[in-house]
């Protein structure tokens, strides 16, 4: 069975240290991590839908595995909800409301937060600087090799 996105997130989380982090992150080096962290990370995405959660129904007694879809398969709906899509920006939430009622609702949860940029309230270990260092080549705002402060 799949790893669930949001518990490899908590698994990289709860690490002790930085380098077990990055270790953990470049061993879930898989498709649906990695577009969740450019989403949240980089700052060339740039999701074109209102900050906050919007109105959805949620199954909060649904079991993990058991939704109608996952962030295993969403990611080309997803890019929809991209500045970069000419689809119109209600149709975009619309999108975006589909997706959110088809996955199970910890991974919506973590989709909002995503949205906004905010993944660090639910998840403050896994930082721009663990991203950059496990994936060198994920973020497109930065170059590989540049050594730049955060801010």
């Amino acid at each position: 069975m799949q790893k669930f996105v949001p518990e490899i997130l908590q698994q990289v989380n709860d690490a002790k240290t930085k380098a077990e982090r990055i270790r953990l992150l470049e061993a879930n080096n898989i498709r649906p991590i990695r577009n969740m962290l450019a989403l949240n990370f980089d700052k060339n995405i740039e999701i074109d839908l209102p900050e906050g959660a919007p109105p959805y129904s949620r199954d909060e007694k649904e079991p993990i595995g058991m939704s109608n879809a996952s962030l295993y398969v969403v990611g080309r709906r997803l890019a929809r909800c991209l500045k970069s899509d000419p689809l119109p920006k209600t149709r975009k939430e619309a999108v975006y409301i589909q997706i959110l009622e088809g996955v199970h609702w910890q991974e919506a949860d973590l989709l909002n937060l995503i949205k906004d940029r905010k993944m660090e309230e639910k998840f403050p270990n896994i930082t721009r600087e663990i991203v950059r260092k496990a994936f060198p080549t994920l973020l497109t705002d930065v170059q590989p090799n540049q050594f730049t402060k955060e801010k």
